[in-house]
């Protein structure tokens, strides 16, 4: 069977009694696929995402789906760190294997992770694309690191350095 995965199916995301599927991990949509046997696939309009499951009709798979808990590891793999994070912390927790202490580290740590990832968003950091513009201006003087490296021993592990960590200046 040929099947365009571009174009969403208007089947197979709705019960008959009209209870919809709910979203993958990445927050995209999803659908059924009946393969064969009465066994389901889920199908996800934008990952990866391969769960299989057995049911005796498309209403109750739905109803299946919809009742799973959320998936560590669909979380991980659509790049959610601090949510699977969060998620397990809580799944942890509710089975008694950490105490609640070590559950608001990870919490905690969770939430420096996304304050990190939104001040990326932002342009806080440095992250690639802002290295890159960065080194589009170039300064015209050295600063005080590049002139030490510039003064080291050849053993230094400074020689070493292609940019100067201060300021970007390419070396060489």
């Amino acid at each position: 069977m040929n099947f365009d995965y571009d174009v969403m199916p208007t089947r197979n995301k709705q019960t008959s009694f009209g209870v919809n599927m709910r979203k993958c991990e990445c927050g995209c949509r999803t659908y059924l696929l009946y393969e064969e046997n009465e066994n389901y696939k889920v199908v996800c309009e934008s990952c990866d995402l391969d769960y299989r499951f057995k049911s005796s009709s498309i209403d109750g798979a739905i109803l299946q789906w919809n009742n799973l808990p959320r998936d560590f590891d669909g979380l991980l793999r659509c790049g959610k760190v601090a949510a699977a994070a969060r998620l397990f912390a809580e799944n942890y927790y509710r089975d008694g294997k950490m105490g609640y202490t070590r559950k608001l580290l990870i919490e905690e740590l969770a939430y420096i992770s996304d304050l990190y990832d939104k001040s990326v968003e932002d342009g806080f950091y440095l992250a690639n694309e802002n290295h890159e513009r960065l080194l589009g201006k170039k300064p015209t003087l050295q600063c005080k690191y590049c002139i030490r490296i510039n003064n080291a021993t050849n053993n230094s592990p400074r020689k070493a350095y292609l940019y100067c960590p201060m300021c970007g200046r390419k070396r060489g």
